[in-house]
C-alpha cells in the first residue's frame, strides 16, 4: 500500500479539478475547509469569490449558479456521497461509509506509509510525578496521552524525544531526609519501597508543622543539599532511584518509551 494520503487532501484535489474544468480561465485555488458536522464533513467556498470577481462575466446571476456548476464538474469518485448547495454558494459533502469502510480495512490489513513534510525534531513531556511518591491518574493520564502523541508523530516520521523530569528539589527533601535519618538511619544501605517513602513524607511534613527544631534541622538538610553536601545528596540520589525504579515498573507494564 502506497503512502497515506489525508482525506481532506483527497478531497479538496476533487474540488480542484471541477473548479478548474468548470473554470478553465480561472487560476484559484480550492477553498476546502471541515463542514459543520450537521450538514457534511467538508464544504467548498469558492463559488461566492468567483461570482464577486467573474459572475457577471461568465454569465452567473447568483452564488448558487457557481455552486451548481461546481458540483457539476466534480469528478467521478468513490470518495464523496451526498452533496448540498447552499443559496449562498457552498457547497457541503459528506464522505461515504462505505469509502471509509474500505480505506480502513485496507489500514488494518496491510502496512501504511504516511509523511509528514517537512521532518522535525520534537519534545514530548511526559508525566513528571513526584519524586518519593507513588504516581496518581493524572500522571497515568498525561503519560498515555503523550506516548499517543509520540507514537502518531513517529508514524507520521519525524525525529521525537519523550522526556520526563524526575528529580523534584527544595525544603520537602531536607524534611524527608532529616526524618529518614531518626526513623529509617540505614535507609541509603537498605532501600525503602516508594509507598515507604510516602509515609515518611507524611510524617516528615507533621513534624515540620508541629516542632520548631525539627524544621530548623530540616531548612539546614535543604542548604546542605544545595550546596552539594555529601550525605544530602547521595540521600536525595538515593530517593530518587527508588522513585524511578518504582514508576518504571508502570511504564514498562504501559509499553511507555521514555530516554
Amino acid at each position: 500500500m502506497g503512502p497515506l494520503r489525508s482525506v481532506h487532501g483527497q478531497v479538496k484535489a476533487l474540488f480542484a479539478q471541477a473548479l478548474l474544468d468548470a473554470f478553465p480561465s480561472i487560476q484559484q485555488d480550492a477553498a476546502v475547509v471541515k463542514g459543520n458536522p450537521k450538514y457534511g464533513d467538508y464544504q467548498c467556498n469558492n463559488a461566492m469569490t468567483i461570482f464577486k470577481e467573474h459572475g457577471t462575466g461568465l454569465g452567473f446571476q447568483t452564488p448558487l449558479q457557481v455552486a451548481e456548476a461546481i458540483r457539476g464538474s466534480l469528478p467521478a469518485n468513490d470518495i464523496i456521497g451526498e452533496i448540498t448547495v447552499a443559496p449562498q454558494g457552498f457547497v457541503t459533502v459528506k464522505v461515504r461509509e462505505e469509502w471509509i469502510c474500505k480505506e480502513v480495512g485496507q489500514i488494518v490489513l496491510g502496512e501504511v506509509e504516511y509523511r509528514d513534510l517537512p521532518r522535525k525534531r520534537v519534545v514530548v513531556d511526559y508525566s513528571s510525578p513526584n519524586i518519593a511518591k507513588e504516581m496518581h491518574v493524572g500522571h497515568l493520564r498525561s503519560t498515555i496521552i503523550g506516548e499517543s502523541i509520540r507514537r502518531v508523530l513517529e508514524f507520521c516520521g519525524h525525529e521525537v524525544h519523550g522526556l520526563n523530569h524526575v528529580g523534584d528539589w527544595g525544603t520537602q527533601f531536607g524534611m524527608l531526609i532529616e526524618y529518614m535519618k531518626e526513623a529509617y538511619p540505614n535507609f541509603q544501605e537498605q532501600l525503602p519501597e516508594v509507598h515507604d517513602l510516602q509515609e515518611f513524607y507524611k510524617a516528615s511534613k507533621k513534624r515540620f508543622d508541629e516542632d520548631a527544631e525539627f524544621k530548623s534541622r530540616a531548612q539546614l538538610a535543604v542548604v546542605d543539599l544545595q550546596a552539594g553536601g555529601e550525605f544530602a545528596r547521595s540521600a536525595w540520589q538515593k530517593i530518587c532511584e527508588v522513585s524511578r525504579v518504582a514508576f518504571n515498573r508502570i511504564y514498562s507494564r504501559l509499553d511507555i518509551s521514555i530516554e
